[in-house]
């Protein structure tokens, strides 16, 4: 069942006192998702424009998930150096995926907007696993999502797999934002043309357009293959390496078994962008 912002976990999303605060000075706009889709990359270009505050030492805050229980005047640390600028931007990836999210940000600000970047979700899942593979933060291999123990292991399968059924997530948001508050870009036409794509979100933001981030050619957080340095070209033209060049590629049975599962869900959400995205393959 999607979430449909009902208020059955309402004790659980009740807007903590601000002890006389008010949300002057707070976000009125959040990079809600996704992990692994340039969300530090789109970060960094939001810090630099001046008409944008976001946080300049962390890409992501978690406070209405993780941290909503600390109260306001915890979130309100993060944005101290506010400077008059008509965007505050909270940068949390993770937001897309958590279902008490939509409703305690529409209590605290119903006006807000929302910017959501969506990849490949196989693409996207990959390049997660083997980031956290690199730091050493897991230490199984990406078949293990769907073969762990020959029938599989939901707690894996729940975190790479259901969190690419975008459609599902967004709903929470749907269900209590005008659509117009929502942007919902796409991943690969980044990597297509980063200016026209960064030009779209500050467009959307409504703040002066033009503006080119200086980081606007530059990799984030990319995965690599190791003991190999791609050249300044390489890294101007491409934000991120195909798959197949990480130093170990998925398996082509692994890749058509989650075409199947992401096929309706990818659908899904073609039909409410009016895209075709049957290049997500």
């Amino acid at each position: 069942m999607l979430w449909n912002g009902n208020s059955d976990i309402d004790r659980y999303s009740r807007l903590p006192s601000m002890t006389g605060s008010t949300i002057d000075n707070l976000p009125n706009a959040f990079l809600a998702g996704c992990t692994k889709c340039a969300s530090t990359w789109l970060w960094k270009c939001f810090v630099e424009h001046p008409e944008i505050y976001a946080p300049t030492k962390l890409d992501r805050i978690n406070f209405f998930s993780i941290h909503y229980h600390k109260g306001f005047e915890w979130y309100r640390q993060f944005f101290n150096d506010l400077n008059g600028q008509k965007v505050v931007l909270d940068p949390t990836p993770e937001y897309i995926k958590d279902p008490l999210a939509p409703e305690r940000i529409h209590k605290f600000r119903p006006d807000a907007k929302f910017i959501f970047v969506l990849r490949n979700p196989i693409n996207r899942a990959y390049s997660l696993w083997w980031h956290q593979k690199r730091k050493g933060r897991i230490n199984y291999n990406f078949n293990d999502v769907l073969e762990r123990k020959e029938i599989g292991s939901f707690p894996l399968y729940d975190d790479w797999v259901v969190s690419g059924f975008y459609m599902h997530w967004l709903q929470g948001f749907l269900n209590l934002f005008p659509r117009e508050n929502i942007k919902l870009m796409i991943y690969e036409d980044l990597e297509v043309d980063a200016r026209q794509f960064v030009q779209e979100v500050f467009d959307f933001l409504n703040v002066d357009k033009a503006f080119v981030p200086s980081i606007i050619n530059t990799k984030i957080n990319v995965g690599k293959r190791k003991n190999t340095a791609p050249s300044l070209t390489q890294s101007i033209k491409r934000l991120v390496k195909p798959i197949d060049e990480y130093e170990s590629g998925m398996d082509e049975h692994i890749r058509n078994e989650l075409r199947q599962i992401f096929e309706p869900h990818n659908q899904q959400l073609g039909e409410f962008l009016e895209r075709d995205l049957s290049f997500w393959k």
